[in-house]
């Protein structure tokens, strides 16, 4: 009998147990060419429904290391060891300081792609091309955690700049993004995402790249605070028609004949 198992499957058939050969078919045809009657095989409980474990079990295709979850240490040897082995992989894997901040990002328990990592990369001056991932896909492999989503309008500076690192932008695009955000007067009354680059654009001038509000939209959402009463939050008041603007006046009894233009009027609210 047969020291290799055969791993087989379960067939679908109605009359009698059959079986479907996975892997060492040379095994198996030998057996049948011997007239064994008996074959030692190995049953694999519906691998179609998991197929990435039985084939890394029969060593159909290489294990594959998830790049959310390993260890730190096992990240290094793994490298280490593509160093050697991948020529296309040898220079990459050789900027140790990049090898060490991917190992140690906080954010890597979330990252769902490479593009985490070659907006790090970025800022360490390097780059990952297409060529380095598609090699690096025969290694590993990506299962994340869920992202926490914060409300944006609510949630404290330290939260929104520990929780920007964790997103996948470069460096330099999140402490400016930090210090945006976070000092905005109008950041409790942002309902989206255009909401926020208007109010940045009007107050500072800081002009944020759709890419970038795509990528926040994965960590953050809205729940806006009503309008103060009385109203003086220029953001929301640049938001009103002219004719609302002079309606809201009248109420508070302030003085706006002569005042043509909206931006008089939003100064003249704003100021109490």
């Amino acid at each position: 009998m047969n020291i290799i198992p055969i791993p087989v499957k379960r067939a679908n058939s109605a009359d009698q147990p059959r079986y479907e050969v996975l892997a060492n078919h040379h095994i198996f045809f030998a057996l049948k060419k011997a007239q064994c009657p008996l074959a030692r095989c190995l049953s694999l409980n519906r691998p179609e429904e998991q197929p990435e474990i039985w084939q890394a079990e029969l060593q159909v295709e290489p294990a594959k290391l998830n790049v959310a979850s390993i260890n730190q240490e096992e990240l290094h040897e793994a490298f280490a060891y593509l160093a050697k082995r991948e020529k296309g992989l040898a220079k990459l894997l050789s900027h140790g300081e990049l090898i060490q901040a991917l190992a140690n990002h906080p954010s890597r328990p979330y990252w769902s792609s490479w593009d985490p990592i070659k907006a790090l990369a970025k800022s360490h001056k390097v780059t990952i091309t297409k060529k380095h991932t598609n090699r690096l896909d025969t290694y590993f492999s990506f299962a994340p955690q869920s992202l926490p989503r914060l409300c944006i309008n609510t949630v404290s500076a330290e939260e929104l700049s520990r929780h920007l690192h964790i997103l996948p932008l470069e460096i330099g695009v999140v402490d400016q993004l930090s210090h945006q955000l976070s000092g905005s007067p109008s950041r409790p009354y942002w309902r989206d995402f255009k909401d926020v680059s208007k109010a940045l654009r009007d107050e500072t001038q800081f002009i944020m790249l759709k890419a970038t509000q795509t990528i926040l939209a994965q960590g953050f959402h809205f729940t806006p605070a009503p309008p103060p009463v009385p109203n003086t939050v220029p953001f929301l008041l640049r938001q009103m028609t002219v004719r609302a603007l002079r309606q809201e006046a009248d109420e508070r009894g302030l003085v706006h004949k002569g005042m043509k233009e909206k931006a008089d009027l939003v100064r003249l609210l704003s100021s109490g």
